[in-house]
């Protein structure tokens, strides 16, 4: 899926303003409401992103985690960024 097409069915779903992660369009799954932010958030699943984080970086996982969780996670500064979700085992195709 593209960027375009991602950021179309996003306003489709009520939300012109989400941010996406760019770059990352593989990792993205869909989109949540939120209580008490305008519109839905997009959605991406984190071990996919992890993979193309290693992929585009040729960094090892720890790599990626680390890279992750300080830059991705604790950057997280609008209420409009990309949420991430963990796939329970049992769940995944």
């Amino acid at each position: 899926m593209e960027q375009d097409d991602i950021r179309e069915w996003m306003g489709d779903q009520g939300s012109e303003g989400a941010y996406l992660a760019d770059g990352f369009e593989d990792a993205f799954v869909g989109c949540v409401d939120v209580f008490g932010v305008d519109g839905v958030l997009a959605v991406y699943d984190e071990e996919k992103y992890m993979e193309i984080l290693m992929i585009k970086n040729e960094w090892t996982a720890d790599e990626a985690i680390e890279w992750f969780e300080y830059s991705t996670l604790a950057g997280r500064s609008d209420p409009r960024d990309p949420v991430f979700i963990k796939f329970h085992p049992d769940q995944v195709a």
